[in-house]
């Protein structure tokens, strides 16, 4: 990385302060997902995930990327599946989720 700015040094900043001011699960949700594509920050992510879900236990996104989470950096596969099939009973049809849920039967068989 050449500078700060390819990095998202603000980015990271901003939606920071909205995760830690605004405290919703949307706001958390979005700054794990930052923390995890942009740092690869696993801990840092499966924490605001987490935090995203104890705002609002049904929030599909959250759950979704927390068994992604699980499954391709802890290799927590039942967990995974378990959260897996929680999005699926919320959003039938969830494409990302039944994507994922083939990668993970692949990698565990």
């Amino acid at each position: 990385v050449s500078s700060k700015s390819e990095l998202g040094v603000d980015e990271h900043d901003n939606l920071r302060e909205e995760a830690l001011t605004t405290g919703t699960a949307h706001d958390l949700h979005r700054y794990g997902v930052f923390l995890w594509d942009k740092m690869r920050n696993s801990t840092g992510a499966e924490h605001f995930h987490k935090a995203s879900l104890k705002a609002d236990p049904d929030y599909h996104p959250a759950i979704a990327d927390l068994a992604c989470l699980r499954h391709r950096v802890s290799c927590e596969y039942d967990e995974a599946e378990t959260l897996y099939e929680d999005v699926l009973s919320r959003v039938p049809g969830h494409v990302q989720t039944l994507c994922n849920c083939a990668w993970l039967n692949y990698h565990r068989h």
